[in-house]
């Protein structure tokens, strides 16, 4: 972690590394996720450190991630990653971020909506009440706050099952976010990601999945062009582990 600002804004540096690119030479949504992740798990703590919801039984999870990409970072650009919490006007907080290259250019814009939760008592916790102490920034968000409701694939065009590895987990023992993002990416056929790139995508995470289950990954086309609806749900199909909304562009 580098050049905290009074703790409440933070900028971290990545570069792009060859294992960031997929097979058309490009960077990634899952890569540029797992840099967002990664600033946002080591600033949590900073920013609620004076807080009282801050214990060893609580970890903040994210329930809504929404990116736009404008442009993708290339093999060994570096690129910053600038994230801040806005001011917290409900029980949940709401994370922005921006990847932005040496000139100063902003590549890509992102914003998430985290809980906290506690893993022993396995319950969602209230930080409303913690605002005051919290170091947030009232700065403009790389787009507005706003989550739509994603529906749920009734009708696949594409589906695939996966199972649950040892690799696909975190430390928390839950499967990682990003991975959630790539079962989905890989329901597309191959022929359609050869030729389009993805750059927009909203994620609802709904539930948390384990080491060891079988999941149903389905995906169908929504009614606006190059828009698809996915979902991921439990063997049984009984309850949506996630729902994802993604658009992409013609190479």
């Amino acid at each position: 972690m580098s050049n905290i600002n009074d703790d409440s804004l933070v900028d971290k540096k990545f570069t792009i590394a060859t294992y960031d690119l997929d097979m058309s030479y490009s960077a990634t949504m899952p890569v540029i996720g797992s840099f967002f992740y990664d600033v946002g798990i080591e600033h949590g703590p900073v920013v609620f450190k004076d807080t009282e919801i801050m214990n060893k039984d609580i970890v903040f999870v994210v329930t809504r991630f929404k990116v736009k990409i404008d442009r993708y970072p290339a093999l060994r650009e570096n690129v910053i990653v600038r994230s801040w919490i806005s001011p917290i006007e409900h029980k949940h907080a709401v994370r922005n971020y921006l990847l932005i290259d040496e000139s100063g250019e902003t590549l890509v814009r992102g914003i998430c909506s985290i809980s906290a939760f506690n893993l022993k008592e396995r319950a969602g916790v209230d930080i409303s009440g913690n605002t005051a102490k919290a170091k947030t920034l009232n700065m403009e968000p790389p787009f507005p706050h706003v989550f739509e409701k994603l529906p749920n694939v009734v009708s696949p065009d594409y589906e695939n099952m996966v199972d649950v590895r040892y690799f696909d987990c975190d430390f928390y023992r839950h499967v990682t976010s990003i991975r959630y993002l790539e079962w989905c990416i890989e329901t597309m056929p191959i022929e359609f990601l050869k030729k389009h790139r993805l750059y927009e995508i909203d994620v609802n995470f709904k539930m948390e999945s384990n080491l060891g289950e079988r999941l149903i990954v389905k995906t169908c086309a929504a009614s606006e062009p190059d828009t698809f609806i996915h979902s991921i749900a439990n063997e049984a199909g009984s309850r949506d582990i996630i729902r994802m909304k993604t658009l992409w562009r013609s190479l």
